[in-house]
């Protein structure tokens, strides 16, 4: 699961020659590939889960398949993307007669997403999300799905525990910050499953984690939220300034004009901001620099 760790110079492959054990660890380990072993943590997932007949599934980083196996037959169309070939090759050979399953190789931020799980569906359709992310991808990632709502209706992901506490922060709090106002304002629902402790994966993990699920709308985000959410970003880039001396620049009136229209004060802070103000706040400014 966790984050991108050093290479091991010292366990290169050699082209043409079957990778030794001691190579194979030590891809996983740049990986940083912890596979989920707990069954009563995977229970846990799927119960959370609750997949259906009918259901179309993207699991990201399928590893050994902790959660594939039980998944993948018992719903209606079933896409996984794995980036270690040989363990993409493993999956890919056990679900070779399996039309509704469909196993990529591959890095899940280079994909084409919607070209894969369209095909796969027979046409356009929204899949629900299962993942026990890297952590090195976790934000990426939910910056590009959070955004196609056309695309996925749910998600249900294991993240580092300090990820899944920025996700879920409320306004005002320490771990305040852009992940949690990405995460309000493109998701109608977001919640903790469970905290999974490092003795569910092998190798364990230096970290804590967290399951968490997200629920979609149904309808696709604006463009209003788009600025809101990259006005806050550009906001805790400097987050102990006050807001107006952040966002200002060479118009701090501009700026402290439409925040007092919005009824905020002229002291606060990026991380006293909810985020519904900073979508109000960007469409306040762009109606300013476009009267």
């Amino acid at each position: 699961m966790p984050g991108r760790l050093m290479e091991d110079r010292g366990a290169r492959d050699v082209p043409g020659r079957a990778p030794t054990r001691r190579q194979t660890a030590a891809r996983r380990h740049r990986l940083g590939q912890h596979f989920l072993k707990d069954q009563r943590v995977i229970q846990a997932i799927l119960a959370a889960f609750a997949p259906g007949a009918g259901d179309r599934v993207l699991e990201v980083g399928p590893g050994r398949g902790a959660l594939t196996e039980p998944l993948a037959l018992r719903v209606a169309t079933f896409v996984a993307v794995e980036r270690d070939a040989s363990l993409a090759t493993v999956l890919q050979q056990r679900y070779q007669q399996e039309a509704d399953v469909t196993i990529l190789e591959g890095d899940i931020l280079e994909i084409d997403l919607e070209a894969e799980l369209t095909g796969a569906a027979g046409g356009p359709a929204r899949f629900r999300l299962l993942g026990n992310l890297p952590y090195s991808i976790a934000t990426p990632l939910l910056v590009q799905t959070l955004a196609r709502a056309d695309l996925f209706s749910d998600m249900t992901i294991m993240v580092q525990r300090e990820v899944a506490r920025r996700m879920l922060a409320p306004t005002g709090t320490a771990d305040y910050g852009p992940l949690a106002v990405l995460v309000a304002l493109r998701s109608t629902d977001a919640r903790l499953v469970r905290d999974v402790p490092p003795g569910a994966f092998v190798p364990p993990p230096d970290v804590h984690s967290s399951v968490v699920q997200l629920d979609l709308p149904a309808h696709a985000a604006t463009d209003d939220t788009a600025m809101g959410i990259a006005l806050a970003r550009q906001a805790f880039l400097q987050r102990r300034k006050k807001l107006v001396n952040t966002l200002g620049g060479t118009a701090p009136r501009l700026v402290a004009g439409a925040m007092a229209s919005l009824g905020l004060a002229p002291r606060v802070r990026p991380e006293q901001v909810a985020p519904e103000d900073y979508v109000r706040l960007a469409r306040c400014l762009g109606q300013e620099d476009n009267p």
